[in-house]
């Protein structure tokens, strides 16, 4: 079963142009392009597997060049590689060559044709994963396209966030492998802002309501929970990883980066004490995560107080 080869992964979503440059820091860079590469990725291959990723998720990709190199590295370390993409997208036939995992679908409710252009492109007997990834919390200019998505947004919008962003991935995820669960990233985000009910709430509660959400979907969906940049990012991913669906972790929460959009801070993870107490956090997190996995008695199976050193 798909969701299984999955359970207890951690997916790292690396920003391609934020990331790094194959000679170059881009920490520092002010224009709009930042100047990192796919390439550039190729030198920072053992700081992934020390922080135990076992996915990356590529997205904002100035070209597709060296894609067959970082796949091959990635799968030689045993970490699955998928693309980012949207019905804009040029995919080539060299890309479809490339024994890539999966890709991620940005806005699938409005990419339906392309999505059935890129099946019919599927030549390899091991076909690519497709994961939807519909944020109903974009911005409005991506449910634009008819009447219902532009209803469906007004709905998300007054009041009604979490339902309809549960009832859109359920739906979707009958025609999808798998699901960028944004529903679960609600409760977690909640929870650790206290926000609203989640205020009130003893943990064990809030937990079991993550879980009965998932639930609810086919036993064969990857469901994967994504944790954004922010101040809470630690208690959110802390919640998360106790639990069997995968993690998506944005780059820089393992090194307490909280700003959207900007670069990797590599310094931060050599000099900022507090960023190499987050990273050692994360990483044995992680471990933890990818032992559970494996069968070793581990925080998760053995119901004890929960502590990462």
């Amino acid at each position: 079963m798909i969701a299984k080869t999955f359970e207890w992964g951690v997916f790292y979503k690396i920003d391609v142009d934020s990331f790094s440059h194959d000679y170059k820091s881009i920490e520092k860079t002010k224009s709009k392009r930042k100047g990192g590469t796919i390439s550039g990725i190729s030198r920072r291959l053992d700081y992934l597997k020390q922080l135990n990723i076992t996915s990356v998720v590529l997205s904002d990709f100035p070209s597709y060049s060296h894609i067959d190199l970082i796949t091959s590295q990635l799968h030689n370390l045993n970490i699955s590689l998928f693309l980012s993409i949207n019905k804009n997208t040029l995919i080539t036939h060299s890309l479809l060559q490339t024994p890539i995992d999966g890709f991620f679908i940005k806005h699938p409710l409005q990419a339906k044709s392309f999505v059935q252009k890129l099946k019919q492109s599927f030549q390899q007997e091991k076909k690519p994963l497709l994961i939807a990834d519909e944020n109903l919390h974009s911005s409005k200019e991506h449910f634009q396209e008819n009447v219902f998505l532009k209803a469906l947004k007004y709905i998300h919008d007054h009041g009604f966030s979490y339902l309809t962003q549960e009832v859109t991935q359920l739906y979707l995820s009958f025609f999808y492998d798998g699901i960028v669960d944004y529903s679960g990233n609600l409760i977690c985000r909640d929870y650790a802002k206290e926000k609203g009910i989640y205020k009130f709430l003893p943990e064990f509660l809030v937990g079991l309501h993550y879980n009965f959400h998932t639930l609810l979907y086919p036993s064969n969906t990857v469901l994967i929970t994504p944790v954004f940049r922010d101040e809470k990012a630690k208690d959110a991913t802390t919640l998360i990883a106790r639990y069997s669906s995968p993690i998506m972790i944005e780059m820089g929460i393992e090194l307490h980066q909280t700003k959207e959009k900007e670069p990797l801070r590599w310094s931060w993870a050599e000099n900022k004490e507090k960023s190499k107490e987050a990273f050692y956090y994360n990483m044995k997190l992680f471990q933890t995560r990818k032992d559970t996995k494996v069968g070793v008695p581990t925080i998760f199976t053995q119901k004890e107080e929960f502590i990462i050193d």
